[in-house]
């Protein structure tokens, strides 16, 4: 017998079932995040996937922060990061209660809280200030209309983002990190920044197949159903009209 997938296949005994117990619950667990409420309609579905992955992704991010900034020695980041794991897990609730807009501010406000704290830490070298431009990109990706609040959001960001420039020309980091690990930091930001845009594209790729599908498969069953009324409507409707053809042959 293999077992649960993920499971050493030399463990025996009670040891084993309680893993492949724990893998179960966790495989459950994934499978919930990731699959639309009940409930929610087709139109929104595709949203929500997107913003769903979005979430977990930088959740996964933060957390890997504050691994980071506690090895830096840097205990603000290290905190303002625990609260952004908490900030990200309540967009996520949020996002399964159907509020998007509501969520997706939320990590708009978050990503720029973020790049303002670490570049005044580490200084504009350090990278943290190109995550600001995926709020321009995030923000177009929330349903139709309100076009003036996604506008509004994109100039903000974007007035925050210089002015953070010119405030990081004229003053020195908290915390200025050594020239080879700055370059490092920006390096890997730049990567999860490029990261950021591909996943936008792929998450919202699948999405709109994962809801091309739901709608194809509705459009089956609507169309099996029709079908199954036209033939129990042709049914009597012979019935009916054979006799008749032959009663008006014989007349």
């Amino acid at each position: 017998e293999n077992g649960q997938p993920g499971v050493p296949l030399f463990l025996d005994g009670p040891i084993r079932s309680l893993l492949e117990c724990k893998m179960r619950k966790l495989s459950a667990a994934v499978s919930w995040l990731l699959s639309p409420p009940d409930g929610m309609s087709l139109k929104d579905t595709k949203y929500f996937i997107v913003y769903n992955y979005i979430y977990l992704l930088a959740l996964t991010i933060h957390f890997a922060y504050i691994v980071l900034f506690g090895i830096l020695g840097v205990t603000t980041l290290t905190l303002f990061n625990v609260g952004s794991c908490i900030w990200f897990a309540t967009a996520v609730a949020l996002n399964r209660r159907g509020y998007m807009y509501t969520s997706l501010f939320m990590c708009i406000t978050e990503v720029n809280a973020h790049a303002v704290a670490a570049v005044l830490h580490f200084g504009w070298d350090s990278g943290f200030q190109y995550y600001m431009f995926t709020t321009g990109v995030g923000v177009f990706l929330l349903p139709p209309g309100r076009v003036p609040l996604k506008i509004g959001t994109v100039l903000l960001s974007s007035a925050l983002y210089a002015g953070l420039f010119f405030y990081s020309a004229s003053h020195v980091s908290i915390a200025p990190l050594a020239e080879l690990l700055t370059s490092i930091l920006n390096s890997a930001n730049i990567v999860c920044f490029v990261g950021f845009l591909a996943a936008f594209g792929f998450y919202f790729t699948s999405a709109a197949e994962t809801s091309q599908s739901l709608l194809e498969e509705e459009h089956a069953k609507k169309m099996g159903f029709f079908q199954n009324i036209s033939h129990e409507l042709r049914t009597p409707l012979t019935l009916i009209c054979g006799p008749l053809d032959s009663f008006e042959r014989t007349g």
